[in-house]
């Protein structure tokens, strides 16, 4: 008897979880700024910068960032809208047991933002940061890939291994000098950078994966041409990056998500004296996850046609791959005025979905989340304020997907977003998400890893040489083959057939092996 066995390196994710940590603080405007007399937009991005496992605690620290939109207390002229930035610190910790020989990679997201206007001068905030936890692992098995010999029966099982290989962050810095259009008007100041990037294609090298993707700007600025007035100006930069993946090589499918951690912007003058370019200095995050489908054959079951066989076996949990989902869908929102206010033209919107759960259930992948966005307008009267409109709207993206037994990892951004004016009363959002989904089946299997042939007391030739037997559900034609110590070949010759279950009482006739 011949015995092969195969080492099998896998990559186990042992910990998936989110957490959430409560962010609180007070923003006191500097006094270069004038006193706050409404806050129209409060905006939150939150960066982790470190985390460590000890103690059966994961402690991850970082930052929030605030970026202040707000009406001042002042008539005086260009005082229509200011804006303030402001960063908080935080740590938290999570209750991991049995981590030590884990590797963690931790993402951050914005919950929930609130303020309280506590004065003029003073702004006490309140952010929910959502933490979204991989713990990643290496195992290793030897199992029996076949056995071989005279009277040996062995039967082999094919499995599509799902094996995570990198889950890699690398921050991206990207610079430009922005121009603004000659027909709209010089920069005052400018009040806030929205920014995000998409694309996200990605070529692998050994070890290597450069990644492309479009930087979305939105400035929003104050002109002191004719007047103050508030202008918005939409710029593009396309850029790409080498993010080091240890372990990725050609046979890997990789996949890119990116985030913008900061941006710094200033306002600087042309050739001609014009203030009309934007220096800007991009901070975007690249989250690299790859990973690989390997085909391993191992050895289900085998026994011994003369003699027996005894075998160890050992549990070892697999992820097997079904299918894989990468494409875009749009949400629409209607946004209605408040009573009694009319709205002259939209400003700018911005938007951030919110994935609150994913599942397999129904025969189908849901990704259950909300939209909330938000749209800066003008009221339609001689001295019109900007507004801003805040909308939240829950969606239940949904593809069809056959099996049981299935779960789903993906991810979700914003790829565009825009806003449309319907009428006075009502203004139109559409925001184009992206997102990434792969489907997985969790098995725990018993692997072989070793097996010895045993001597018996039972001798050949007080075996009959035909049984008959009458079949009971769940039979296959490998149970009743091992049962009566013959093959699964003379079963189906002597019987004329190929089904391999039958149904219960079914008569067959099992001829002895030799």
């Amino acid at each position: 008897m011949e015995i092969k066995k195969e080492n099998i390196n896998l990559t186990e994710r042992n910990v998936k979880l989110n957490s959430n940590v409560m962010v609180e603080g007070d923003i006191i405007v500097p006094d270069i700024k004038p006193d706050i007399r409404e806050i129209l937009l409060a905006d939150a991005n939150v960066v982790t910068q470190s985390s460590e496992y000890r103690g059966g605690k994961l402690y991850v620290s970082g930052n929030v960032f605030f970026k202040i939109l707000y009406r001042p207390d002042s008539e005086g002229e260009g005082c229509e809208l200011k804006s303030l930035d402001a960063s908080f610190e935080f740590s938290d910790s999570v209750d991991i047991p049995s981590g030590e020989d884990l590797t963690f990679f931790v993402c951050a997201s914005t919950e929930h933002i609130g303020f309280t206007l506590v004065n003029s001068r003073k702004l006490s905030m309140k952010v929910i940061a959502a933490l979204g936890i991989n713990g990643y692992r290496e195992r290793s098995f030897a199992p029996v890939t076949s056995v071989t010999g005279d009277d040996v029966q062995c039967r082999e099982k094919r499995f599509n291994i799902y094996m995570p290989v990198a889950d890699e962050q690398s921050d991206i810095t990207v610079s430009d000098f922005l121009t603004v259009p000659a027909d709209m008007p010089d920069i005052d100041e400018i009040l806030k950078v929205d920014a995000w990037a998409s694309g996200g294609d990605c070529k692998i090298m050994n070890g290597k994966v450069m990644v492309k993707g479009t930087l979305h700007l939105k400035t929003l600025y104050t002109a002191a041409q004719d007047g103050y007035t508030t202008e918005l100006v939409c710029h593009e930069i396309p850029f790409t990056e080498i993010v080091e993946a240890e372990g990725v090589d050609e046979n890997c499918a990789a996949g890119v998500i990116f985030s913008v951690k900061d941006v710094l912007a200033s306002a600087k003058g042309d050739i001609n004296g014009d203030t009309k370019i934007i220096s800007a200095e991009i901070l975007v995050n690249a989250r690299v996850k790859a990973s690989k489908t390997v085909q391993e054959t191992i050895c289900d079951d085998c026994y011994a046609i003369h003699g027996a066989m005894e075998t160890e076996t050992e549990k070892m949990e697999l992820l097997e791959y079904v299918t894989s989902e990468n494409t875009e869908f749009t949400e629409t929102q209607s946004v209605e005025m408040p009573k009694n206010v009319k709205m002259k033209n939209v400003i700018n919107v911005t938007a951030k979905p919110i994935l609150r759960e994913t599942c397999v259930e129904d025969g189908a992948l849901h990704m259950r989340g909300t939209l909330v966005s938000f749209l800066l307008y003008r009221e339609d009267k001689e001295d019109g304020q900007i507004k801003c409109a805040v909308t939240e709207t829950d969606f239940d993206w949904q593809k069809n997907v056959p099996g049981q037994g299935l779960f789903a990892d993906c991810d979700l951004w914003v790829e565009d977003i825009a806003a449309t004016k319907l009428s006075a009363d009502e203004a139109e959002v559409k925001a184009t998400m992206g997102l990434n989904a792969k489907v997985l089946k969790k098995s725990e299997i018993d692997i072989i890893t070793g097996c010895t042939a045993v001597e018996t007391d039972e001798a050949e030739e007080n075996r009959p040489s035909l049984v008959i037997y009458f079949t009971e559900d769940g039979d296959t034609l490998w149970d009743v083959a091992k049962k009566y110590g013959t093959t699964v070949e003379k079963i189906q010759s002597a019987n004329g057939i190929e089904t391999d279950r039958f149904s219960s009482g079914k008569k067959i006739l099992i001829p002895r092996a030799c």
